[in-house]
């Protein structure tokens, strides 16, 4: 079955894992207005084997650690209506 699952993300630093079913297609990057969280929506095959993926993400702003020879892709922007802070959320290759 397909169907749309959100995750929750870390504001953390450094490179944190999401366990989510092979072959998800990442939607939507957002903050929900009752929890003070960022989250990941995502298009997911239920039936599929889960798999991590590694992410990470920065605050407008701050400083792009180096990762080695890991890419970034760019999954989407969160602002929090509530305070001054936008999170920029990338999926690490």
């Amino acid at each position: 079955m397909r169907t749309i699952w959100k995750f929750p993300i870390p504001v953390q630093d450094g490179i944190f894992e999401l366990l989510m079913p092979k072959d998800a297609q990442l939607l939507h990057v957002g903050m929900t207005e009752t929890m003070d969280e960022v989250w990941l929506w995502a298009l997911v095959n239920t039936d599929a084997s889960k798999v991590r993926r590694r992410f990470i993400i920065y605050g407008t702003g701050h400083a792009i650690t180096a990762l080695g020879d890991e890419e970034l892709s760019y999954v989407g922007t969160a602002y929090d209506s509530g305070k001054p802070l936008v999170w920029h959320l990338f999926e690490v290759k």
